[in-house]
This record gives structure tokens, sequence and C-alpha cells, in this order.
């Protein structure tokens, strides 16, 4: 090939291994359409604004208007329907196991490694919930819950336990009150006597 004809053909279009255009290749977007794109996000900015601003007469007059804006837009977010009555207390599930001799232990629900452990761990999370809160209908679980917890702390025990308290232990989360831990016994078992 002469080499004028080299240098009048015209460039190859780069191309991956796949034979797709490559991505850097793409066209930048355009004068209006960067301006649009700083106008939507200036929009929604001065919406959320408007919607969190201070109470006082020109926030009564503002939030319906930047509700309106996000509304319009179809951005804004709703958490009633992801938490329509959401818990205002951390709970915690405590046995207190007291043995023959007076001694004490403590037990809690286990806590596990955090990859697949957080599985079991979640497991025994929604025991300690439906025990604490699950009122009557789960009266079953804490009876059985307290005696699987006898038979636990009695294997490889000289001493006997004598009773299994179930404790359900809650304070109120940062903002909503006293950050002080109340317990409540849920249960208390003793153990039926093997002649």
């Amino acid at each position: 090939m002469h080499p004028a004809a080299a240098q009048a053909a015209p460039p190859a279009e780069s191309a991956t291994a796949h034979g797709e255009a490559d991505p850097d290749d793409r066209p930048e977007p355009g004068r209006v359409q960067r301006s649009l794109m700083g106008a939507f996000v200036a929009l929604v900015f001065a919406a959320n604004l408007m919607l969190h601003f201070p109470d006082s007469a020109t926030g009564d007059e503002l939030r319906p208007v930047g509700t309106t804006i996000l509304d319009a837009l179809g951005i804004e977010m709703t958490w009633v329907v992801f938490a329509p009555n959401p818990p205002d207390h951390s709970i915690e599930l405590v046995a207190e196991i007291t043995y023959e001799d007076g001694s004490t232990t403590t037990w809690r629900p286990p806590r596990t490694e955090p990859w697949i452990g957080t599985y079991h761990q979640y497991r025994w999370g929604k025991l300690a919930e439906f025990t604490i809160r699950g009122g009557d209908a789960y009266a079953w679980s804490k009876g059985q819950l307290a005696a699987a917890l006898v038979q636990r702390f009695e294997r490889g025990s000289d001493v006997p336990v004598a009773s299994v308290e179930l404790i359900a232990r809650s304070k109120p989360i940062p903002g909503v009150g006293d950050p002080v831990w109340t317990d409540e016994v849920l249960v208390r078992h003793v153990p039926e006597e093997t002649p």
C-alpha cells in the first residue's frame, strides 16, 4: 500500500475483544444535558432542604412545597412501609441459673462469628424476641427454653439446678427515654425432682 493511501484511510473503530465498542469512546454529555442534570440535582437538594427546614413560620410554608416537589418526582421516601411501628426499646434475654448449693450463673443467647454464624445468631435473636414480646402465644417456649437450660447446665455438673429464671431486659433506645436497663422476670422454672 502506498504511504499516502495509508494516511488517508479512516482510523479503525476501537473495539473490545468481544467486538463491543470501548466504553471510553462514548460521547460526553452535551452542555444542555449537563445543565439539565445539574438543575435536577439542585431541585432535589432544594426540595430536601425545604422539607427539613427548622420549625418556624418560613419552615411551615416551605415544607409543603418540598413535599410536593419530591412527590411529583417520585423520590419521596416514606419509612412507614418498612417500619410502621418501630421498636422503641432494646431488648435482651437473660437466664439466671441457680444451683442447689446457692451458686448462680448467667446464660445469654450465644453470639457467634460474623460470617456464617450470623444466620445462627439471627435464630437465637428471634427466639429471644418471641420469648419476650410474644405474649401468651409463646408461653410454651418460655417453659421449654427454661427446661432445656436446666438440662444443659446439669450436664457434667455435680450440683443439680434448683431454678431457672428467664429475664427480659430492656432499655429505651437513645432519644426515647432514660437509657437504663430494667429487668422483668418472664418465668421461673423449678425442675421436677426425679425419684
